[in-house]
C-alpha cells in the first residue's frame, strides 16, 4: 500500500489534563501517532495525520472525540479544532519527528534514522517507509503483525500483497518463513521494499515484485507452486473485495488469508467478497476502528 499523496492535518488545543486523552481519540480514529506541543499556559496541542481519503470518516469521528472531550471533566473550555490539507511529502517527512522503535510482540521496529538497541528476544527491522505505507504504528499494519504471529508456521511460503514499505513481508521472514514473495502496483513502494529488504539482508528470502496479484500468480505458475500457505493483504475493502477471486488462487489448500485494511463497519462487505471467493473467514479482530479477517481456503 502507497501513501496517499493528500492528508489533513488535524490539530486539536486541549487542556493539559486532557492531553493523553486527546492523543487516545485520534489514535483511535486510524492516527498512526500523535505528535504533542509544548504545554503552554495549561494548554496543548495534539496533532495527527490522516489520509484525505478518510476526512468524512475522520470528521465524524473528531465531532464525537470534541463532545467526549468537553463532557470528560478534564476541561472548563471547549477543545479547540483545526484542519488543513498537506501534500504526501512534506508529511512524509514531518511525521519521522514521531515515529520512534516499537515493539509489536516479538517484532521490534526501528526507524532507521534512530539509533537504539533492540529488546532482548526480539527479532529487529530497521525501516525507512519513504512514501510507502507500513510503520507498525497503524492499527491496520499492527493487525497483520499480531496475526502474522499466531498463524505463521515455520516453513511456510508467505505473499504480501500491497507490500508498502515491505514491513510485514519482512516480518514474516524473519518469524521463519522459507520464502516471501511480496508485490505492490506502485514503482514508489516497490523501491522503498526493495531497499528496506536489502538493508535488513533478507534478500535470501523477501523477493519484491511490481504488480498486483497477477505478478505473484505468474511467478507461483512458472515455479509450479501450489500455493501459498499463508497471505497477507492490508487493503483498503473496495480493493480486497476486487482481488478476493484472484487472491483466493493464491493460496494452497487450506491456505489462509489474513486481510485488513478493512474500516470498522465494513466487515459485512469484507466477509461477503471473501466467502464469494471461496474462503470461509474464521478469525476477526479490530483495534482502533479497523478489522482484520482470517479466512481459509
Amino acid at each position: 500500500m502507497t501513501l496517499p499523496e493528500r492528508w489533513v492535518r488535524v490539530d486539536l488545543e486541549v487542556a493539559a489534563e486532557a492531553e493523553e486523552a486527546a492523543a487516545e481519540g485520534l489514535r483511535s480514529l486510524g492516527a498512526g501517532g500523535t505528535e504533542h506541543g509544548a504545554p503552554q499556559d495549561g494548554k496543548v496541542t495534539v496533532s495527527a495525520h490522516f489520509p484525505q481519503e478518510d476526512a468524512a470518516r475522520v470528521g465524524a469521528g473528531l465531532e464525537e472525540l470534541l463532545g467526549r472531550l468537553a463532557s470528560s471533566g478534564l476541561q472548563s473550555w471547549a477543545p479547540r479544532l483545526r484542519q488543513e490539507e498537506v501534500d504526501g511529502a512534506d508529511w512524509a517527512e514531518g511525521w519521522k519527528r514521531f515515529f520512534h522503535p516499537l515493539r509489536i510482540g516479538a517484532i521490534w521496529i526501528r526507524p532507521s534514522w534512530e539509533a537504539a538497541d533492540p529488546p532482548p528476544g526480539t527479532r529487529p527491522i530497521v525501516l525507512d517507509p519513504g512514501l510507502a505505507f507500513g510503520t507498525g504504528t497503524h492499527p491496520t499494519t499492527r493487525l497483520c503483525l499480531e496475526a502474522l504471529q499466531r498463524h505463521l508456521h515455520p516453513g511456510d511460503l508467505v505473499i504480501d500483497v500491497g507490500t508498502g514499505s515491505g514491513i510485514l513481508a519482512m516480518a514474516a521472514a524473519l518469524l521463519g518463513a522459507r520464502r516471501v514473495v511480496a508485490c505492490d502496483i506502485d514503482p514508489v513502494a516497490v523501491r522503498v521494499a526493495r531497499a528496506n529488504v536489502e538493508q535488513n539482508r533478507l534478500q535470501w528470502a523477501v523477493e519484491v515484485l511490481e504488480g498486483s496479484v497477477g505478478a505473484a500468480d505468474t511467478l507461483l505458475r512458472r515455479e509450479r507452486s501450489a500455493g501459498a500457505r499463508l497471505v497477507v493483504a492490508n487493503l483498503l475493502t473496495s480493493i480486497l473485495a476486487e482481488l478476493a477471486g484472484p487472491i483466493a488462487g493464491l493460496m494452497a489448500p487450506r491456505g489462509l488469508l489474513l486481510a485488513s485494511g478493512i474500516a470498522a463497519g465494513q466487515e459485512g462487505e469484507a466477509h461477503a467478497a471473501l466467502e464469494g471467493a471461496g474462503l470461509r473467514v474464521q478469525e476477526t479482530e479490530t483495534a482502533g476502528g479497523w478489522c482484520l479477517l482470517a479466512a481459509e481456503r
